[in-house]
């Protein structure tokens, strides 16, 4: 049975969203103004975590990074289905 044309392929969306989670990632913590935003963002949650953070759905760990913590006292979990 051939699928409908404006039927959703689950399996290239998939694709495709997981093809752009690296350059995501690298606009996100490289790119000068976007990184100092996402820093200016997470500056509350900086100064209330003494030096140690669980980030619970962390996609691809941008804001552990923009944190800039020491990575042995950052934990990141995510689960992809």
């Amino acid at each position: 049975m051939k699928p409908h044309k404006n039927k959703i392929n689950k399996d290239k969306q998939k694709e495709y969203f997981l093809s752009l989670i690296d350059k995501r990632f690298l606009w996100l913590t490289k790119n000068t103004y976007i990184s100092l935003k996402e820093k200016e963002l997470l500056r509350p949650v900086e100064e209330m975590s003494l030096g140690k953070v669980l980030e619970i759905g962390v996609g691809e760990g941008n804001n552990i990074v923009n944190l800039d913590l020491d990575v042995d006292n950052s934990i990141g979990i995510d689960i992809l289905l």
